[in-house]
């Protein structure tokens, strides 16, 4: 039952994790959405003010580009999804709960199998943050197996390079689409030299 209640509750925390994902990725489109709109507006009565007015192309691809992100957001349902999963791992902690006072594994498991089956999977990338977060979090001493006092399972250099791979991706993703206005207006500025 140990290996049981183990995969609960780390099943658990990587929902846990993936609904931070979810609501993090969903704000972050919605900021972006205000700042490309907030670009396209002032490009544009930029343009009317400006004697040129030449380039125009620029920001009509970018009203162009802010209308498709937002149909796209708009269909991943990130916040509903995130929901869901909030809904999903409190059905897991009260299952954890059952499975550490209960001694009927199959049931369990049964519970846990219909759970998992009613509920969005998580991504591989999701346990891995979840596993190195709690390695992080943990206060404990090692033990002589290497784990540390009260967790199950350590990262290994894979989870590692993971979760390093996405701190950093969700950086760069952040810098590139936040900067893509400024590069437009600044492309437009040299095409008018």
């Amino acid at each position: 039952m140990t290996k049981l209640v183990d995969d609960i509750w780390w099943t658990r925390r990587t929902r846990i994790q993936t609904e931070k994902r979810l609501r993090k990725n969903a704000s972050f489109a919605q900021h972006l959405l205000i700042w490309y709109a907030f670009c396209g507006v002032a490009a544009a009565i930029w343009s009317l003010t400006n004697e040129t007015r030449s380039n125009s192309e620029v920001w009509i691809m970018l009203s162009v580009l802010t209308l498709s992100i937002s149909g796209y957001i708009n269909g991943l349902n990130l916040t509903e999804r995130a929901d869901r999963i909030k809904s999903c791992y409190i059905s897991l902690h009260d299952l954890y709960v059952e499975a550490i006072t209960s001694s009927n594994e199959p049931f369990i498991r049964s519970k846990y199998k219909k759970i998992l089956d009613n509920n969005e999977n998580h991504i591989t990338d999701d346990y891995c943050v979840a596993l190195c977060q709690e390695y992080l979090s943990c206060r404990g001493k090692k033990e002589e197996n290497g784990l540390k006092v009260g967790m199950s399972a350590a990262p290994t250099s894979y989870h590692w390079l993971i979760y390093l791979k996405t701190i950093a991706t969700n950086v760069v993703l952040a810098a590139a689409f936040y900067s893509l206005p400024l590069l437009a207006l600044y492309s437009n500025k040299i095409w008018q030299q």
